[in-house]
């Protein structure tokens, strides 16, 4: 592998546009690099940075990557007004008040840093993703300004119990709230959200989302979710309701629009609520407890059916009754 001084050389000689120093342990920006000027993408995660002195010289850059460092002061970033995609994951990033002037960014990743406030951001219209996952100090989802624009918001891992103080972002398409402690589903209006990740809390019902009719996607795997009769009026493409300790598929039956659904490692034995799901491409019944799959047989004509281990797609069964019966079933001879 090159070092960075032989990737610098490189890009000089070849007048590069796009510079990616990812993992060369640099613990400060080389004088070469603050010397190409037209760079417009620079990937300069993992490496050991505390301070970026100089950078205000590429004046150019787009896209910036400075994931996986040691910085504790954004400064020097102030003047970089032709960003659109800024990478600050796993810094040491206490305040951002910085970031205000960057006013093109469309892209920011703020992960892992023990932020102490969002100030800052309530500046940056254009901004259509935002990840604020696993970040131990924030608490408060008012704190989280209006962005008009915004289509992509990352909550994961925030230990968040309620969503009622999140404000209403009327551009969101997709909301991330995965490895929280949320109990109820009390979300703003978001009228345009389509996409819905709440795995891993201690949901015990989806009451909440009866009305979002625009919903298509929901990934709301290890909850104590049983009752789910609040989707019946939604047309879902996508559900994942595995590691939930569900027994009755009676609230799935009009669902009729659903594409991919997982239930693995619940406690189903009737299966025949899926009889009318004939639009699945891909249905996850691993580890339950069915003895019957005469109800998927509409199914079974279209999907193929895997009983191993491994076997991915189609219609899997792995781990119940019914496949352990078909191991030992021996066919009747023919005369």
């Amino acid at each position: 592998m090159h070092n960075h001084l032989e990737i610098l050389e490189q890009a000089r000689l070849q007048q590069s546009r796009i510079v990616d120093l990812s993992g060369c342990k640099m613990g400060k920006l080389p004088k070469k690099l603050l010397a190409l000027t037209d760079v417009e993408e620079l990937y300069l995660g993992g490496n050991q940075l505390t301070h970026l002195k100089g950078i205000a010289a590429l004046s150019k850059l787009k896209r910036l990557d400075l994931g996986h460092n040691r910085l504790d002061d954004l400064a020097e970033l102030s003047v970089l007004t032709d960003l659109t995609y800024l990478d600050l994951e796993q810094n040491c990033l206490q305040n951002i008040s910085a970031l205000s002037s960057l006013e093109n960014l469309v892209f920011l990743r703020l992960n892992l840093n023990p932020l102490q406030g969002l100030t800052g951001l309530s500046t940056l219209p254009q901004l259509k993703q935002l990840h604020l996952a696993h970040i131990s100090t924030f608490s408060d989802l008012a704190t989280i300004p209006y962005f008009p624009r915004l289509e992509l918001l990352n909550l994961n891992g925030n230990s968040l119990q309620s969503l009622g103080r999140l404000t209403d972002l009327p551009a969101l398409t997709y909301l991330m709230i995965q490895n929280n402690k949320l109990t109820q589903l009390d979300l703003p209006t978001l009228n345009k959200l389509e996409c819905l990740a709440l795995a891993n809390n201690q949901l015990t019902t989806l009451e909440g989302l009866a009305s979002r009719t625009q919903l298509s996607f929901i990934h709301a795997s290890h909850n104590q979710i049983t009752q789910f009769e609040a989707l019946a009026q939604l047309s879902l493409k996508t559900l994942n309701l595995s590691h939930n300790g569900i027994e009755s598929l009676e609230g799935l039956k009009r669902l009729t629009t659903l594409q991919s659904l997982s239930l693995s490692h619940n406690l189903i034995r009737d299966l025949s609520p899926l009889h009318a799901l004939t639009e699945l491409t891909f249905l996850d019944l691993t580890h339950n407890l069915v003895k019957d799959i005469k109800p998927l047989k509409p199914l079974l004509r279209k999907q193929p059916l895997k009983l191993g281990k491994d076997d991915l797609g189609g219609v899997m069964l792995y781990g119940n009754p019914w496949t352990e019966q078909q191991k030992t079933h021996k066919p009747t001879p023919q005369p």
